[in-house]
């Protein structure tokens, strides 16, 4: 039996650094003791064996058998006594009794923990009241004076004058943490919660150090029984905190050991358990576990693998076990042990036992498998995310990238992308690299810090990047964490945006410029026509009259040309097919190239059927076909090409034009010199131009922009230096079989005798028309805003046979005065004017499609044609 404990306490009981006796409960023999309990108490193993448990103590063998009979009858865990080493030492010790059975006796397993330190500690403190460590305060409650015992500013190394004898003197010495609640402490006490002041707390050292003290004091009254005065004590317990430590270090040291199960197991399987814990972690009791096998406590899942490990410990192919297996509870759960394990061998060296612990790991195991869930929704986060996840270091290397990173970056596999170097192949500029770190280190953080990045192939992207530094214990950056959204659709999208914007507020300008141009023309136009048709031919001064008219009409077509450009021309649309147009401006489209271009054309077979006014698409092809020739000044092909492309969401989403629908597009290629992307942008602004002074007016492409865009089609162009250009330009097809028709040609322009009441804000405008009118033989009653025009009505209603109104007056707009005459007339017949573009006099009820209409500037026969057409029509 002897050997059988010795070999298994020796197995057991030689690694643990806590002291530990068996003893005889009988005779208070020592049966065995640990290599602790050797250093402990001075005596080698051997000699402690033949000791009795009161040599050690200062007890007499009787008071100690009988300390030993009372604690097994009362059951007592715990006592404090007084034993003595080899040298002769005598030390305080708390000493803890565990009954435990070993094939049939009854032992105890002695626990000893030195106590001496605490003791002593504590002995010093209570010695500190008369030696030097106990300091005298007095706060004076009406002045806030509050003065402190000099010893104690010179032992916290502060000398007199740097403690001012105040409330904040007080709050200098105190630890942050601990003033409120001693401030707390002093009120209670004033308040009458408490009987005594009576409070922990630390101060600080002016090396920062910190020492504890109590804190106690009174209050001195006054007759009137307020407090005056709070004076008391401060006695320093730094000694005896540290030793409390101390001692609860070794509570904490022998909680564990009892948390182990401590067990041996014979080559049969059956086991002995030695200890509680035990019961406490499965259920089952010592006396139900005795006799039994350990497997049958292990969970069905594992058992096997166990026995398995057990029998290369039985058979000597191993000297130790350890392993996390799950071990069965009464109550049929299961919960998570760690168990060690290791052979004992007897006198001969043979095998005869494996001894161990157990210990409950189940809290632990839970919260691994917690982490682990959590971790695996990270990775599939990680992984599935469609956003840019990567960790990188300061150095510029990758540690980690996901799919999305991988893919975006343009590299074939994650060990492809976390072998490049960051700051040469990620970045575009070493300028964008460093403002991005230096940001990023300052602020310890970015959020949507727009940012280039180049992928493997050259393409530069834009993405959004925010990040966060982790740092080392040294305070210098360790790791960049973030995430990153691509962004360069959106950007390409808001960049298209944005031009388009600025080509409306350019078109806006231009259409307001072109409506004061129209009037100012209108009248030069109509005076000098009227001053021609008065003069001989043979007249020195015709011949200035007639350049002043042709010089006029060209500035009327350079101002049609910016109302093109915005797009609020009044056009005449047709069915037209494009194939049908393009083929008839071939030989125009081939003399306009000249002879050193080779002109060619690739039409499709299939009708393409467009709403368009063929005048204004063959004006567009001209300017296209003069632009291409500008940029092959040395020969090169021209080729026209035509087909129908059907446009879906995810065109527009790349492109950023373009509804859902079938459109003809019509493709102008060059073989000249090209563009660059910053002339690309710019080339359909008005007066844009990369010719030379006077040789461009930098209109021509602008109006070929503003003719599509009228026609609700779109353009793009897409060029390069030194490899040519290509402009787009996509109609919506219409699904009809009309013909195409044109109108008749023009007539003379003739007179008549009627009345016309003429109603214009412009002086010049309103002489010119009159004289006009006039001379073709009309009579002419004259208005200058709106509501002068319904009055002249009323007065000569019965003569008055047609209206020439302007839409946009004073007082009342040319359709208010219209609508206000014809409920007195509804048969009255009227003629609108304007200079405004076709959106203006749209919103002021004039719509050029359903009512007569005439857009300044206009020609006199024009005019004229107009009135006399309207007064000739029936009804």
């Amino acid at each position: 039996m002897q050997n059988h404990i010795n070999h298994y306490y020796q197995q057991i009981f030689e690694k643990m650094g806590t002291i530990m006796l068996l003893i005889d409960p009988r005779t208070g023999a020592i049966t065995d003791a640990n290599a602790a309990a050797e250093t402990f108490y001075g005596y080698t193993k051997a000699r402690l064996k033949y000791m009795n448990f009161s040599d050690l103590t200062t007890l007499t063998p009787e008071h100690a058998f009988r300390e030993l009979l009372s604690i097994v009858a009362a059951q007592r865990a715990h006592s404090v006594l007084q034993q003595r080493w080899a040298s002769g030492e005598i030390r305080d010790v708390e000493v803890t009794y565990c009954p435990i059975e070993m094939e049939g006796k009854r032992l105890l397993c002695i626990i000893v923990n030195d106590i001496t330190m605490h003791k002593r500690a504590a002995e010093r403190s209570a010695l500190a009241l008369s030696s030097g460590k106990v300091f005298q305060w007095d706060w004076n409650l009406k002045t806030e004076e509050i003065a402190i015992d000099p010893t104690l500013k010179s032992m916290l190394g502060f000398e007199e004058h740097e403690i001012a004898n105040h409330k904040e003197g007080l709050m200098k010495l105190l630890h942050p943490s601990d003033a409120p609640q001693l401030m707390d402490a002093a009120r209670s006490y004033l308040d009458g919660a408490a009987l005594l002041l009576d409070a922990e707390a630390r101060f600080l050292h002016k090396n920062s150090s910190t020492r504890w003290f109590i804190c106690r004091g009174t209050a001195q009254r006054i007759s009137t029984g307020i407090p005056e005065h709070l004076t008391g004590l401060l006695i320093d317990i730094t000694d005896h905190k540290i030793a409390e430590e101390a001692l609860r270090a070794t509570e904490r040291r022998f909680l564990y050991l009892f948390k182990h199960v401590l067990f041996h197991m014979d080559m049969s399987g059956e086991w002995t358990l030695f200890n509680d814990a035990w019961t406490e972690i499965t259920g089952f009791s010592v006396r139900e576990t005795a006799g039994t096998l350990l497997l049958n406590y292990v969970h069905p899942e594992d058992r096997q693998r166990i026995a398995e490990e057990f029998q290369h410990l039985i058979a000597g192919d191993r000297e130790t076990l350890c392993d996390e297996v799950r071990f069965l509870t009464k109550q049929g759960e299961h919960r998570w042990i760690e168990i060690h394990a290791r052979t004992s061998r007897d006198e001969r060296g043979k095998i005869d036992r494996i001894i161990g612990t157990l210990l409950d790991i189940t809290r632990r195991r839970r919260a691994e498998e917690h982490l682990i869930a959590s971790e695996l929704r990270y990775r599939a986060l990680f992984e599935e995310s469609k956003d840019i996840i990567f960790i990188s270091t300061p150095g510029g290397r990758l540690v980690d990238i996901n799919p999305a990173g991988i893919h975006l970056l343009g590299y074939a596999s994650r060990e492809d992308i976390l072998s490049i170097d960051l700051n040469s192949e990620l970045f575009p500029t070493p300028e964008e690299q460093s403002k991005f770190i230096q940001v990023l280190e300052h602020e310890g953080s970015v959020k949507d810090h727009e940012l280039k990045v180049r992928r493997k192939d050259g393409e530069i992207l834009t993405v959004l990047v925010s990040a966060t530094v982790t740092r080392g214990e040294d305070g210098l950056p360790l790791l960049y964490r973030g995430m990153m959204r691509d962004i360069t659709h959106q950007k390409r999208i808001e960049q298209q945006l944005l031009h388009s914007q600025k080509m409306e507020a350019i078109g806006q300008l231009a259409g307001g410029i072109a409506h004061d141009f129209n009037n100012i023309l209108t009248g030069i136009m109509g005076y000098g026509e009227l001053i021609r048709g008065r003069m001989s031919k043979d007249d020195p001064l015709y011949h200035f009259i007639d350049q002043i008219v042709t010089s006029s009409k060209r500035a009327a077509n350079l101002v049609q040309s910016l109302i093109a450009f915005s797009r609020r021309q009044q056009i005449n649309p047709e069915l037209v097919d494009l194939d049908t147009l393009v083929k008839g401006m071939e030989e125009l489209l081939t003399r306009l190239v000249g002879e050193d271009i080779e002109f060619r054309t690739e039409l499709t077979d299939e009708n393409l059927p467009v709403m368009a006014d063929s005048g204004q698409i063959e004006q567009a092809l001209m300017h296209l076909a003069t632009n291409a020739r500008d940029s092959m000044p040395h020969g090169g092909i021209l080729t026209i090409k035509t087909e129908i492309r059907e446009l879906d969401r995810e065109f527009r989403r790349i492109h950023g034009f373009g509804e859902p629908g079938a459109y003809a597009v019509l493709l102008f290629t060059d073989t000249g010199i090209g563009m660059d992307e910053k002339t690309r942008k710019r080339i359909f602004e008005p007066f844009f131009t990369t010719k030379e002074v006077g040789k461009g007016t930098g209109l021509g492409l602008s109006i070929v922009y503003g003719i599509v865009k009228q026609h609700n089609g779109f353009i793009d162009v897409q060029s390069q230096p030194g490899k040519g250009t290509t402009f787009m330009i996509y109609l919506p097809v219409i699904q009809s079989s009309d013909q195409l028709f044109h109108s008749m040609g023009l007539t003379m322009p003739k007179g008549g005798k009627e009345t016309i009441l003429l109603t214009e804000d412009d002086e010049v405008v309103l002489d010119l028309i009159r004289s006009l009118l006039e001379g073709f033989g009309y009579t002419v009653i004259l208005a200058r805003d709106g509501q002068e025009a319904v009055q002249r009505y009323l007065e000569h209603k019965d003569s008055i046979k047609l209206l020439i109104l302007d839409v946009v007056m004073p007082k009342k707009t040319g359709k208010e005065v219209y609508d206000e005459i014809k409920r007195v007339q509804p048969d009255i017949k009227v003629i609108f004017i304007s200079g405004y573009d076709d959106d203006i006099v749209a919103r002021k009820g004039i719509f050029a499609a359903e009512q007569h209409f005439i857009a300044k500037p206009f020609s006199t026969k024009f005019l004229l044609d107009k009135i006399r057409e309207v007064l000739d029509t029936q009804g």
